[in-house]
């Protein structure tokens, strides 16, 4: 029998449920490195291991079919699922390729989701060179690391789960951006808090980064193709805050009362214009992107947006309003095709021998806009019938930042304020600890 002779997965699926009982099941699949991961529910339960089999059969790069027994996050607050393995080997540990970057992790003890793919690297481009960045909930590192290959971000990037901890620092080294990217593994609130007054403190330090592999040779009379090395200086303050957590990340939202209390004369006031003597050379807040469900899905994205802003001003304690929602797949794409237009511009301005004249410097695009307290809702994905992903941004509310928070510190939060003075104190430069220790 020819290859093109040979019945397709829907055919064979077709030919042993029961009939009226197939639904396109088999494209429900997730592949994550060798694994297939179902979502099995109801009456298909009674032909799991029947429809694992014929999807491994199908798909030669699958060796594992798993499916989760539990929803992500019911079982465990890192994300986790409890999960059985309906066919192939029993192994959960995956190497993976994503958003041009490689990824090594035990499937079955991190949270990972490839269809999510498209946002990480919409997130990334959104980073800029030299940008600080505080990826508060990293995961493995799927936000974080490209943002720093790419685009040369610096992120601290942290996560509770000691495993995807573990997994992040080895994809870090892995992808050679040690010296661009800071692991952390502690509680989220305390990291936001801690990570920001640190970072005080380290701004102005400048930070090597060698983009050549680390075998090449360093002579350039040898090497034809040896980068410089690139030197970054330390920003005092984060650009953006990443916080992938639908669940519950919203509920950290309060950490950001008083983040820079006492600090106004750093900052842009958003009250005042940009051509105001001395406004220009101040940092401008940071720019908070938050995950979370909502029952609507995109047809009724207005009123998911509505729901949203209420519990994003309930949490911050100050009145925020919709100024814009977007399907995230589609600007995206619209980004792309326009910086991809742009560049091929730029290519026929320098091939045709003129001058290449850079863009307006401090240039904001729509996306980054955000006027004081006002929030962008952009849907990332269905979950479930009603059940979708959203991605909230917004601009820290200069209100939000200075007030005085109205709560006395958690013990672990005296803990990390106590190691933090002695950081103030200390002229070391070496990098921060990694793993703080509870």
């Amino acid at each position: 029998m020819q290859i093109s002779d040979q019945p397709s997965t829907e055919e064979i699926l077709k030919s042993i449920l029961p009939r009226d009982r197939y639904d396109g099941i088999h494209r429900g699949f997730t592949l994550t490195g060798h694994i297939a991961h179902l979502n099995i529910h109801g009456e298909f339960t009674n032909y799991k291991e029947v429809i694992a089999q014929v999807i491994m059969d199908k798909n030669p790069t699958v060796e594992t079919v798993v499916s989760k027994i539990e929803d992500v996050g019911s079982h465990s607050e890192f994300r986790t699922f409890p999960m059985e393995i309906l066919a192939g080997k029993s192994d959960t540990q995956v190497s993976l390729r994503s958003s041009g970057c490689h990824y090594d992790f035990d499937f079955a003890k991190v949270y990972w989701n490839s269809r999510l793919e498209n946002e990480h690297d919409r997130v990334a481009n959104l980073c800029a060179k030299g940008d600080a960045v505080c990826d508060v909930m990293a995961g493995v590192g799927p936000f974080a690391i490209p943002a720093a290959r790419h685009n040369r971000a610096l992120v601290w990037a942290n996560d509770l789960n000691g495993d995807s901890y573990e997994s992040m620092v080895r994809n870090v080294e892995k992808n050679r951006v040690s010296s661009l990217v800071y692991p952390f593994n502690t509680d989220g609130r305390e990291f936001i808090r801690l990570s920001s007054k640190a970072l005080l403190r380290d701004g102005g330090k400048t930070i090597t980064f060698d983009p050549n592999p680390p075998n090449a040779p360093r002579d350039p009379a040898i090497n034809s193709k040896l980068k410089p090395i690139e030197t970054y200086t330390i920003p005092k303050v984060f650009k953006r805050f990443i916080m992938n957590l639908p669940a519950s990340a919203v509920e950290f939202l309060d950490a950001y009362i008083g983040l820079y209390a006492g600090l106004e004369p750093l900052f842009q006031d958003p009250s005042k214009s940009l051509a105001t003597p001395g406004q220009e050379e101040k940092y401008p807040l940071p720019i908070i992107h938050v995950y979370t469900f909502n029952r609507h899905n995109l047809k009724d994205i207005e009123e998911a947006a509505k729901e949203i802003c209420q519990v994003v001003s309930g949490y911050l304690d100050y009145p925020m309003r919709v100024e814009r929602t977007d399907n995230l797949k589609d600007l995206y794409a619209q980004t792309m095709q326009a910086k991809t237009k742009e560049n091929n511009s730029k290519k026929a301005t320098i091939s045709g021998g003129a001058e290449n004249t850079p863009s307006a410097p401090g240039k904001v695009t729509s996306e980054e806009y955000f006027p004081e307290g006002g929030i962008s809702v952009g849907y990332v994905r269905a979950v479930a019938p009603v059940k979708s992903m959203y991605c909230v941004s917004f601009r820290l509310p200069w209100e939000v930042a200075f007030r005085t928070p109205p709560k006395q510190l958690s013990e672990m939060e005296k803990k990390l304020e106590q190691m933090k003075s002695i950081w103030l104190k200390s002229d070391e430069t070496a990098q921060w600890p990694g793993k703080l220790k509870q």
